[in-house]
């Protein structure tokens, strides 16, 4: 076990790091991918019956393979650092952002060990931002 990595990939689960040229790479960050079809690989999205919103998701970048949005390195004694989204999802109403982005401010404070980023909402439809009007989209 090594702190802030992933000792392995799970089971039955052919994990890569690709490059933008779609090589395996190893010991540096590359595109978090999935070779071969895995047990909980989603099969579909609801409402897109052509698969075409599927296949843009997760296939267009490399065919074939499955890209899954976040950016990793294959460490050289085969563990995983998943460092943050490839493709910028964490959209809060239009504000997009990485969160390797937040990690690389917080993780820096004083008495920070590690961290973690959600985006949750509160029943009222806030995000529970200190400026949570701004968030809010039944005000914007």
């Amino acid at each position: 076990m090594w702190p802030g990595e992933i000792s392995a990939p799970l089971l039955g689960v052919a994990l890569q790091a690709f490059d933008a040229q779609g090589r395996p790479v190893t010991g540096e960050v590359g595109e978090l991918v999935v070779t071969r079809p895995m047990p909980s690989m989603p099969l579909y999205f609801w409402n897109d019956p052509d698969g075409s919103r599927y296949h843009q998701t997760y296939f267009a970048s490399y065919p074939g393979v499955w890209r899954h949005g976040d950016w990793m390195t294959r460490t050289a004694h085969g563990s995983v650092i998943v460092s943050g989204r490839s493709d910028s999802t964490l959209n809060r109403h239009g504000v997009r952002l990485g969160s390797a982005d937040i990690y690389a401010v917080v993780d820096e404070l004083p008495g920070i060990r590690e961290s973690l980023v959600i985006g949750a909402e509160l029943p009222d439809g806030t995000t529970g931002c200190p400026c949570s009007s701004c968030w809010n989209p039944v005000t914007n």
